[in-house]
């Protein structure tokens, strides 16, 4: 919920601040890693009944359709913040927020003592399913500009790229940071 509410707040005041610069960038890769990070915890736990949410739906005794809910609540954050983030940004920017975000993920999963290389991994993949999702509403948008006429344009080479990045997401999602996880 924390990373929800930090994408929440980062996403607020980058709609709040309207010139470009160095704390508009900033702004973008929080919300990246709040969100990417709040959806992927979701959809992991859901589908693997494990971690966070799984241990809060056991403590509370959920009843298992909350599997489905969280599914869907963490895949629609993905769709969404895709979404507005291509609204409110320019190509350039949010391919810097995009890569920004992804690699300080991986910097932060180096930190986790017990197995480095694979918190950098996970806390990559963890964050990297918006920044594909972004990238996909991104060239969507451009397409749609240059040829109004034509609304069901796809890229299916970015479409296979963010399915593979999914799958591997599922096949090794993040287990959390730090002494605690």
């Amino acid at each position: 919920m924390a990373s929800l509410a930090f994408g929440l707040i980062s996403l607020g005041a980058l709609k709040a601040i309207p010139q470009t610069g160095w704390l508009r960038y900033f702004l973008m890769v929080s919300a990246l890693i709040g969100f990417g990070w709040f959806a992927g915890q979701a959809i992991y736990s859901a589908a693997l009944n494990t971690d966070d949410w799984a241990f809060v739906a056991r403590w509370l005794h959920w009843p298992p359709v909350w599997r489905l809910f969280a599914a869907a609540i963490g895949a629609g954050v993905y769709v969404l913040i895709a979404r507005i983030l291509a609204r409110l940004s320019t190509p350039g920017e949010l391919a810097m927020a995009l890569a920004a975000s992804a690699a300080s993920a991986a910097v932060a999963g180096l930190l986790w003592m017990k197995a480095p290389i694979k918190g950098a991994v996970e806390g990559a993949a963890a964050v990297g399913i918006a920044p594909m999702l972004i990238l996909l509403v991104m060239k969507r948008r451009q397409a749609e500009e240059q040829a109004p006429t034509s609304p069901g344009l796809r890229s299916w080479p970015w479409i296979a790229v963010a399915a593979v990045t999914y799958g591997l997401f599922l096949i090794g999602p993040s287990r959390g940071f730090g002494p605690l996880s």
